[in-house]
């Protein structure tokens, strides 16, 4: 679908904006906003799987026992963090759920924080599973889920550090998107320089991308 296309382009596009620094591969990006979906990249190339239906993050169970997805799961993560439900829980548009859940935080609203804690919760179990599956190197997320700041990302890494204890994982490797939404523009292009330039036979340091 277009989500996992998205995810896919966006990972790349991390990566490639990662590409002079020690937080490369194995990389995996999560995007949150209407949907939930992942980006894997493994061995220097997008994981897609066999059918191309790697990188369903959204459905991972998180709650064995809660509310049944239409994908026949139950308790998946899209179904408890996704913008549609955290803008139907705060009364606002999806499109504003996260902006306003920030500032309902910030402003102290109690029914805003439990909402808060309980996305970071949910999202950092789910994290736990990615990581104790990949042992990735970095993990970036994006999407409209970052209008909850840098204390978000802080905060998620809190919870990792205390969960991630059988595999190694720096939780300062875990970022926010650098690129916000351009990030599938630039994996895009990044696509086109991994499977284009190289049949043209034209060297990487003459490849500019503005």
């Amino acid at each position: 679908g277009t989500l996992k296309i998205s995810s896919s382009l966006a990972a790349l596009g991390e990566l490639a904006a990662r590409h002079s620094h020690s937080l490369t591969r194995p990389l995996i990006f999560v995007s949150v906003s209407q949907g939930v979906g992942g980006g894997l990249i493994l061995n220097d190339t997008v994981y897609c799987g066999s059918n191309g239906g790697a990188g369903e993050i959204g459905h991972m169970s998180i709650d064995a026992d809660g509310k049944l997805c239409e994908c026949g799961n139950r308790g998946c993560l899209e179904g408890v963090i996704a913008s549609g439900v955290i803008g139907e829980r705060l009364g606002v548009d999806s499109a504003d759920a996260f902006s306003t859940l920030s500032r309902r935080v910030q402003a102290g609203d109690a029914d805003a924080k439990m909402i808060y804690q309980q996305l970071v919760k949910h999202l950092s179990t789910a994290l736990t599973s990615v990581v104790n599956l990949f042992s990735p190197n970095c993990i970036v997320i994006g999407g409209e889920i970052t209008d909850l700041g840098t204390d978000f990302i802080e905060d998620l890494r809190k919870r990792l550090e205390k969960s991630c204890g059988n595999v190694p994982f720096n939780v300062e490797n875990l970022q926010a998107s650098r690129l916000g939404s351009k990030a599938n523009l630039y994996g895009a292009a990044a696509l086109v320089e991994q499977q284009v330039f190289p049949k043209l036979r034209i060297p990487r340091e003459q490849v500019v991308f503005v």
